[in-house]
């Protein structure tokens, strides 16, 4: 880890998205005393007050000029689908001393969204990728520790100022990450490859794994049983070789094709808001009989993951939302057509049950 031994290496540190991934890159910084002042912006005040309660963040900005007066660092820390337009809402405000990472797990729309806004600050902008999550979401679940030991692919642009590299990655350093070095293209073509990896080893390891006498060896092969029954169930349109798995993926996260296609054929309209979430699957089959549908998903991680296979699928029409379902529904206060909710997956009942509530 990289302590400060006199002025902290980033005095201002701005980070969009307060939740796991940038309060954790906060406090890992706070820790290693490399850091004087953070300021969270998102779009909603309540995570942002709670940050700042935790001590996660040291102010709340209300606006982007705000945030960006005197900033060293930006961390966009936000779902990839909304990197544009956050992009688009930053641009004005951008100094050209503040340097700008992100924390995306797929490149290719976080850089093209990055030229459309950021084209005259490619110099000062340099994206990455922190290989890093856990069990639970929110800024509750931020702690110090969880990018030591992890890695962390930084993603320079042709553009990018060495010295804006270095900064990046002696802040990753700092939060006690191992820092590597690709290009956009060669990141997302290697994460597209090694999500598929556990469904291919995951059985090779069985036997040995079967050998050791620890109860929670049986455990990780029953794990591994559930993933590749619910890998057995996924749609035939998931064989894309740019569709991202998540680490963890449960039957209870995953709809077949064909019930998935059944729950659809019941309803039609101009806008479904899911508030169940999950992998997406029913959500893509919603998005054919709506104009418009609104994914919402807790997870942060699997949020991002969802985001980007529905445009891998040039689903255009599913807009996605992290957080909880129920203050999405109160903060867009639309009228909705339908209503999907499935019960056996938030309390873990036994049946098939689901409801569509017009």
């Amino acid at each position: 880890m990289v302590k400060s031994t006199s002025e902290p290496l980033i005095g201002k540190l701005v980070i969009c998205g307060v939740g796991l991934i940038g309060g954790s890159f906060a406090l890992g910084l706070r820790r290693a005393a490399a850091v004087a002042h953070v300021v969270g912006i998102g779009r909603r005040r309540e995570p942002l007050e709670r940050a700042r309660a935790l001590g996660v963040i040291d102010e709340i900005a209300t606006d982007w000029a705000l945030a960006l007066t005197d900033a060293d660092l930006v961390l966009l820390a936000a779902p990839v689908g909304q990197m544009d337009t956050i992009m688009a809402a930053m641009a004005p405000h951008l100094g050209p001393h503040t340097i700008v990472t992100d924390a995306g797990s797929t490149k290719r729309d976080v850089v093209a969204a990055i030229h459309r806004h950021l084209a005259r600050h490619l110099a000062q902008v340099v994206p990455a990728h922190p290989i890093a999550g856990a069990e639970k979401s929110g800024v509750e679940a931020a702690f110090a520790e969880l990018y030591s030991g992890r890695k962390v692919v930084l993603t320079p642009l042709a553009q990018s100022r060495p010295e804006a590299v270095e900064r990046v990655r002696a802040a990753w350093q700092a939060c006690g990450a191992t820092v590597v070095d690709m290009t956009p293209q060669e990141h997302d073509r290697v994460f597209a490859a090694v999500s598929h990896l556990p469904h291919l080893l995951a059985f090779g390891l069985v036997d040995e794994l079967a050998r050791r006498d620890n109860a929670s060896v049986l455990f990780f092969i029953n794990q591994i049983i559930v993933k590749k029954k619910a890998k057995d169930k996924l749609p035939t349109w998931f064989s894309n070789e740019n569709i991202i798995y998540p680490e963890k993926i449960s039957i209870e996260q995953t709809s077949s094709e064909t019930t998935a296609k059944y729950k659809a054929s019941l309803v039609s309209g101009e806008k479904l808001i899911d508030c169940t979430g999950g992998f997406g699957i029913d959500d893509y089959y919603f998005s054919i009989q709506f104009k418009t549908v609104i994914h919402c998903e807790l997870n942060e991680g699997l949020s991002q993951i969802v985001q980007h296979n529905f445009e891998v699928l040039k689903a255009s029409n599913i807009e996605c939302y992290q957080g909880d379902s129920t203050e999405i529904l109160e903060q867009l206060n639309q009228k909705f057509d339908c209503i999907y909710i499935d019960p056996s997956r938030r309390n873990e009942a036994k049946g098939k049950v689901f409801m569509l509530a017009g």
